[in-house]
């Protein structure tokens, strides 16, 4: 047959060549299009995609139009940025996509010509292939932009169409229907007039009206001018366009993420493809490891970079301004991208630049805790030579401290210490020797001191003066400064054989300590002022200090001291004193060892001691006298003070008014 006769079946033979094997059902219409279906790309295999086999989805389909494969992969983070161009069938040729079958069946003389197995050229224009063999998707901006007309409109135009073309070629009457039917299809009174019935001469001017109103003043004189004007403004100009027909619904699992638009139309990212190869452009990137390791490098060094500027730059805002100008730097690479990107084709990673900010505000943050936990060690070392970590620490926590006007009124214990017989040991020691003996035993103090949380004061040539339970409350403040008393002794033991032996002396310390209230705070001038504790209970930890010497003994307490601490350490009662300037007598209490390190024996003899002192103070002092000297026998050096007293009073009684007191006339 003539194809104008029945072009279907002239098809059918022109692409079997043989009619009998056709009429035997030897050769389908799917073997037809299956063989229609591939192209031939002249030069180098291209490395894309391999498939096994096609399937067309309606044969006949095939026999009259292009068939192209509209299966398509997506990135790892399920989006849709590359594009399968083209597929490799087992016996060498290619199976195009549906865009590129569009592409074809619009260009009947473009051709595929591979240049290389990563690059071919279309049509005239070349287009590069990534390493996974298909070629990067360029949106020329989100799915908008691509016209979506639905089948439902395209049926409505169509028979507004033949409605139109029905209008000409009728009265003026029926042409008013068949035009209103354009418009409404399924009007009643419109339908009765295009079929032989009759309507109202108000509806017949109502439907004119509205007629020239949408279809323009010419519509009743040329309908098809008309009506075709009014679809083209509804659907837009399709005259030379390439349509793409899909089914488009999310149950139908076609709508899909792209970089521009997360809900893409499959049809729409087939129509930009449709469109890079009608404009002949194409994006290509570098995927050298090379590349990407330079970029890396190029970014750590702005980032380092600006790390430096605001290391090393003293001031904040050059280091601000230099900043500023990595940041042009940096704006200008992403611009210069995007130029790439628009004018070339050119894909730039532009992410880590992007990022450039982030990584160096983070980088200037963390270098900027980095340095000033560096410095506030560096101040806490430094100051912590010069006072307590512990109130470094409550320096940082409460600044206040540091004002002139910072008071406070508080319980604590006061430790004074001295080296007994100093002058004469500096008097016959080497200036060098004498410094690094005293150094060493201030080191070893100040040691012992810190340890049990204790705040230095201040030094006093060989005198050390701290304190307890200031900056820091401390709840047992006492007992920890009767332990540093005790340690330092013990310490000084050890210490002593080996500066025998290094400097020809040894040394010994007497230590007063005192508790009760004090004021603790700044106190100096506004150009040097120390954190430092006054009051009574201070001047007598310095008395108590200096008495050790008139009764020979190494650590006196107060009786303060001793009423906060007596269960933990073993104390005797020195005696009763009134010290140089004050009224008030008070008790004094000789410190032993801790309640744990005392013996049987030890404890007896303090037993003894304290039954001696009784008899003592009930003027009993014959009877005193014998228990003291027994005492004193066991080398017990308070004891002879006493002794001697004893005998005095025996010689030459108190007054009757006596209380046992006894008052120190020096300081």
């Amino acid at each position: 047959p003539e194809e104008e006769d029945d072009p279907f079946l002239s098809r059918l033979l022109k692409d079997t060549g043989d009619p009998v094997r056709l009429s035997a059902g030897e050769i389908t219409p799917a073997d037809i299009a299956l063989k229609r279906a591939p192209v031939k790309a002249d030069g180098p295999p291209l490395q894309v995609p391999r498939i096994r086999s096609i399937a067309p989805p309606i044969a006949v389909i095939g026999l009259k139009a292009r068939m192209g494969d509209i299966s398509q992969t997506m990135s790892s983070d399920g989006i849709f940025r590359e594009y399968t161009l083209l597929s490799r069938l087992p016996d060498g040729r290619y199976l195009p996509s549906l865009a590129l079958a569009g592409f074809l069946a619009s260009r009947k003389n473009a051709e595929i010509r591979a240049l290389s197995p990563h690059s071919l050229k279309i049509g005239g224009h070349i287009h590069h292939l990534t390493s996974s063999g298909r070629i990067l998707l360029w949106f020329h901006g989100d799915a908008s932009i691509i016209r979506h007309i639905t089948a439902r409109a395209l049926l409505t135009a169509s028979r507004a169409l033949k409605r139109a073309r029905k209008a000409a070629e009728t009265t003026k009457k029926l042409r008013v229907a068949q035009l209103y039917l354009a418009l409404h299809p399924s009007d009643p009174s419109a339908l009765d007039a295009v079929s032989g019935g009759s309507v109202s001469q108000t509806w017949l001017e109502k439907a004119r009206t509205e007629i020239t109103t949408r279809l323009g003043e010419d519509a009743l004189e040329h309908p098809v001018e008309a009506v075709t004007r009014y679809i083209r403004s509804k659907t837009g100009d399709l005259t030379g366009r390439v349509l793409l027909v899909n089914v488009s619904a999310r149950g139908l699992k076609d709508i899909l993420p792209s970089p521009v638009d997360s809900s893409h139309r499959g049809g729409a990212i087939q129509a930009a493809m449709l469109d890079s190869l009608f404009l002949g452009s194409s994006l290509t990137k570098s995927e050298s490891p090379w590349y990407l390791v330079f970029l890396v490098l190029l970014l750590a060094f702005v980032v380092l970079s600006t790390l430096y500027l605001w290391i090393r730059i003293p001031s904040s805002l050059l280091a601000t301004i230099a900043t500023q100008l990595i940041m042009w730097l940096v704006l200008s690479v992403v611009v210069s991208a995007s130029v790439l990107l628009q004018k070339h084709g050119l894909v730039v990673y532009t992410v880590p630049f992007l990022l450039y900010p982030l990584l160096a505000w983070t980088g200037a943050v963390l270098i900027g805790v980095y340095w000033e936990r560096l410095r506030r060690s560096l101040y806490q070392e430094a100051f912590g030579r010069y006072t307590s970590r512990e109130l470094v620490d409550e320096l940082d926590r409460n600044p206040r401290i540091l004002s002139l006007d910072y008071a406070e009124k508080r319980e604590l214990t006061v430790f004074f210490s001295d080296i007994a017989g100093f002058t004469t040991i500096s008097e016959s020691m080497d200036p060098e020797d004498l410094v690094k003996l005293i150094t060493e035993y201030l080191s070893e103090a100040t040691r012992i001191i810190f340890d049990r949380k204790g705040t230095v004061d201040k030094y006093i040539g060989d005198a050390v003066m701290a304190f307890w339970g200031a900056p820091v409350m401390l709840d047992d403040h006492a007992e920890r400064a009767l332990d540093t008393a005790l340690e330092i002794s013990r310490r000084l033991k050890d210490l002593n054989m080996e500066w025998k032996k290094r400097f020809g002396h040894e040394i010994f310390v007497r230590t007063g300590i005192n508790t009760g209230q004090v004021v603790v705070g700044n106190m100096g001038s506004p150009y040097k002022f120390n954190y430092t504790v006054m009051g009574d209970t201070v001047n007598a930890a310095s008395r108590l200090e200096g008495i050790n010497k008139a009764y020979s003994t190494s650590i006196i307490a107060a009786e303060s001291t001793y009423l906060q601490a007596k269960n933990g350490f073993l104390f005797r009662r020195l005696d009763r004193i009134r010290v140089k300037g004050k009224h008030e007598p008070i008790t004094i209490y000789e410190v032993i060892c801790r309640s744990g390190e005392a013996t049987q024996d030890l404890r007896e003899k303090v037993s003894r001691w304290e039954e001696a002192l009784d008899l003592y103070w009930n003027r009993q002092f014959s009877r005193a006298l014998e228990l003291f000297r027994e005492l004193d026998a066991d080398s017990d050096a308070p004891a002879a003070v006493f002794c001697e007293r004893c005998e005095t009073f025996i010689q030459s009684p108190p007054p009757e008014d006596w209380d046992g007191v006894y008052t120190f006339q020096t300081k």
